[in-house]
């Protein structure tokens, strides 16, 4: 995840994708440019789709809180983007498309998300991915009605609000466990999407999000809110990390307290893990481990990121320091690694 360019705010309802090119990872755009974070955790222009579970005929209408929600699964697509041939010069050897939605649609209203799995396509429906020459170097989500917990309205948090999901190429899902989701109203999201062909030919492809949500009228779930916790917060994402192995730590004193319920990290090829601690109680709350070498269709490169989840996984108390570290072995110094955990936490 990389900023790749300045977003105004002010976005009017059906504003459609606005493309930007920039060559290969934008390393030499100046850094304020690319300081519109996306940070790794990303829904893009999300379909609606909405019914309603039935209650039994005869029987009395249950309480919201025992009501066993229906939840409803919507496979969505967004582009299609178009992708110019590499150039060989830029980061991966690719050339780097930057996608903006400052407004898309919702998978539904009135309702809460429980899941969230990206992917990128061709038109076919087959998977496109470093075996076939593209990468979905980062997408994320955000909700401009909404002030992002740990950056405010500061920084990044002044342009995307609050940031609610986001991936890399290893496309890490977000799933909450049951009776959790991410309550969404009435008003629309925002979304940046970078994209990169490697290929000598030009491509186009398509991002999709199989998204799981449950209408708030069949069940009352416990709502979670996004803490986005990241090395260079508020930043652009991107950090140096010198040859060899090497370690950063970043905390933040927690504004809010409640259950952890799930967490999941992002790290860049050559990251090892990232971790989350409660450093107040001396608790380590979720390790997230990078994979390489499983899968063909990564060609060695980060392929997942382990996460964790748990009803709850950990407690958090206002003025608690939660703390991540980031582990990286990299064969040469490296300006533009990523260290971020996506917790959601259920307010209490």
């Amino acid at each position: 995840m990389t900023v790749v360019s300045l977003l105004v705010v002010g976005v009017v309802a059906g504003l459609v994708a606005i493309a930007i090119s920039v060559p290969g990872r934008a390393a030499g755009m100046p850094r304020a440019r690319r300081a519109l974070a996306v940070a790794a955790v990303a829904t893009i222009a999300i379909g609606l789709s909405a019914a309603a579970a039935a209650a039994a005929p005869a029987a009395p209408a249950a309480p919201k809180g025992d009501v066993v929600p229906q939840e409803h699964t919507t496979t969505v697509r967004y582009g299609p983007f178009f992708l110019p041939a590499a150039d060989g010069g830029g980061g991966h050897g690719g050339q780097m498309v930057t996608y903006a939605a400052p407004t898309f649609d919702m998978p539904c209203q009135d309702c809460y998300i429980t899941g969230i799995q990206p992917d990128m396509v061709y038109a076919d429906g087959s998977e496109a991915n470093y075996h076939t020459g593209a990468m979905l170097h980062h997408l994320v989500v955000f909700d401009p009605s909404k002030n992002d917990v740990t950056c405010g309205r500061q920084g990044v948090g002044l342009v995307t609000g609050q940031r609610v999901f986001a991936a890399g190429n290893e496309r890490t899902g977000a799933h909450m466990p049951p009776g959790y989701g991410y309550r969404l109203g009435h008003m629309p999201l925002g979304a940046l999407a970078e994209l990169m062909n490697m290929s000598a030919q030009p491509q186009q492809v398509s991002v999709t999000l199989q998204v799981s949500w449950v209408d708030a009228a069949d069940a009352q779930l416990k709502e979670v809110t996004p803490v986005w916790l990241d090395v260079d917060n508020c930043g652009d994402s991107q950090y140096t990390v010198p040859e060899g192995r090497s370690h950063t730590t970043w905390t933040w004193e927690s504004s809010i307290a409640g259950d952890i319920v799930t967490v999941g990290g992002h790290v860049h090829d050559h990251g090892i893990s990232i971790t989350l601690s409660n450093a107040t109680r001396d608790e380590e709350i979720c390790e997230s481990v990078a994979g390489f070498g499983t899968d063909p269709r990564y060609r060695g490169h980060i392929e997942s990121m382990s996460t964790c989840a748990g009803d709850p996984l950990a407690t958090v108390a206002e003025g608690d320091v939660l703390s991540i570290d980031s582990y990286y072995d990299s064969p040469h110094r490296d300006d533009s690694v990523m260290g971020i955990m996506l917790a959601y936490i259920h307010q209490r």
